[in-house]
């Protein structure tokens, strides 16, 4: 599939999804978006590889376009009209995106700063720019396949400094983190790079556009903020700072802010816009750091995701249930599956349990049984039924929003190469949304194959 057709192809399925009640202004910022972060990505990569390695790279495809930003649909309830500006007016007028930034050449009448962020939080973007590019861009999906296709690094690392670092992006304050399913997480901590600095080294220099994330593995490190925004701290990244003593204040970096010591982490933010640090990080001691770079996290993060997606479209055209819908609707249920493993014996549900779950068999095999009362009065477990590749259950309790009929598990496997049991999640705001068209067919299909359980 062509580039232009692969933009086609998800700006179709976008507008699927939205619905928008104006499709062209709709298509129109949609393309803008996908432009801006085409030229942040290709950026970026150049500041990491440099240009000389990527000599195909049309010059267009790094600046920044001169289009101005999408208008206010006239069909939004707040819209005002207004006549269109002479073209002398419009020239004046500053550029929208990367290009309206403090000492941008291209302007008519470029702004000196902007208004200062005195919120105190130091590691959000700071408002002034210091002469640089302010645009904050998040990088989408739109990696080129011949890089999605490139293995990523893997760097070897001891059980206990994969459970150190496993803990500190576990946070709560490292929300770039708390989506990843286990297969991502799995590719950052094998892509966390082991750095050592000596005392006084800068790591971050406030101002310059950040490009990696940190954790701190052993050592302790000072966060400066310089309230001179009008230029960058002395001392370059990279570099160590001669005569640097641990101070409260530092006539180059400024005052003093915080700490990072064992654990700590700092510098997510690069990893998901491309806005010019916050702060200066500077080491106080001998430390022993792990670095992700953002190319290497938007890659891991995007590629995964596109092989699962891919994977669960597959999987879902060989489901009989969803015969009925086409590729779209297909493609929407992919969308919010997420997978789970299940030990031999596991309970999947249990009866009596609330039901707010629809569940497919990925691979492996479940076994479906019920508690009922005998002629003698005791209970007994009675088995129904197992579930197999491509097998369905969970959809009587969302259907009549009753409890669990039965109880389904893992199978005990006999063969142990056999997989094992894995199930792919459907929610129930999902299972209601996506899967409407279909509950007539589930509700006869239910009355046929759960007669027995009543």
């Amino acid at each position: 599939m062509s580039t232009f057709e692969q933009l086609i192809a998800d700006l179709t399925r976008d507008v699927s999804r939205v619905q928008p009640k104006d499709a062209l202004q709709y298509c129109s910022n949609w393309f803008q978006l996908r432009l801006e972060e085409q030229r942040a990505r290709t950026r970026d990569a150049l500041s990491i590889r440099g240009r000389s390695s990527h000599p195909e790279i049309p010059t267009d495809h790094i600046k920044d376009s001169l289009f101005p930003a999408a208008k206010p649909s006239p069909f939004n309830a707040n819209y005002t009209p207004t006549a269109p500006p002479s073209l002398q007016h419009r020239t004046m007028q500053p550029f929208p995106g990367t290009l309206n930034v403090p000492g941008n050449a291209l302007l008519p009448n470029p702004p000196l700063t902007y208004p200062d962020d005195n919120s105190g939080d130091f590691l959000q973007p700071p408002m002034s720019t210091l002469g640089r590019r302010v645009s904050v861009s998040a990088e989408s999906g739109l990696i080129p396949d011949q890089e999605l296709d490139e293995p990523t690094p893997v760097f070897p690392k001891s059980d206990e400094h994969l459970k150190r670092i496993k803990a500190s992006i576990s946070r709560d304050r490292n929300f770039l983190f708390r989506d990843l399913n286990e297969e991502q997480e799995t590719g950052v901590l094998n892509a966390m790079q082991e750095t050592r600095v000596p005392a006084g080294h800068v790591v971050i220099r406030q101002g310059d556009d950040g490009n990696y994330f940190y954790i701190v593995e052993e050592g302790l490190l000072y966060c400066y903020i310089r309230d001179d925004k009008e230029s960058l701290p002395p001392v370059p990244e990279g570099v160590v700072a001669e005569n640097f003593t641990p101070a409260d204040y530092d006539a180059r970096f400024g005052r003093k802010v915080t700490v990072c010591k064992e654990n700590d982490s700092f510098g997510e933010l690069a990893l998901m816009y491309n806005h010019p640090r916050a702060a200066s990080v500077v080491a106080v001691e001998a430390s022993t750091l792990w670095q992700l770079d953002r190319i290497t996290f938007r890659k891991i993060v995007t590629q995964i995701a596109r092989r699962r997606r891919k994977m669960y479209e597959d999987f879902l055209k060989g489901v009989p249930l969803l015969s009925p819908l086409d590729d779209v609707e297909r493609s929407k249920i992919a969308d919010v599956l997420t997978s789970e493993q299940y030990a031999d014996g596991e309970a999947v549900v249990n009866q009596g349990d609330p039901g707010d779950t629809f569940y497919f068999v990925e691979e492996g095999e479940a076994v479906t049984t019920k508690r009922q009362k005998t002629d003698s009065g005791e209970w007994e477990e009675v088995q129904f039924g197992t579930y197999k590749n491509g097998d369905y259950f969970g959809e009587l309790a969302l259907l009549r929003t009753a409890p669990r009929a039965a109880t389904v598990r893992a199978v005990h496997r006999t063969d142990p190469s056999a997989p094992r049991l894995k199930c792919a999640r459907l929610g129930a705001a999902a299972f209601t949304r996506l899967l409407g068209p279909l509950r007539e067919l589930m509700e006869r299909k239910a009355g046929e194959s759960y007669a027995g359980y009543r």
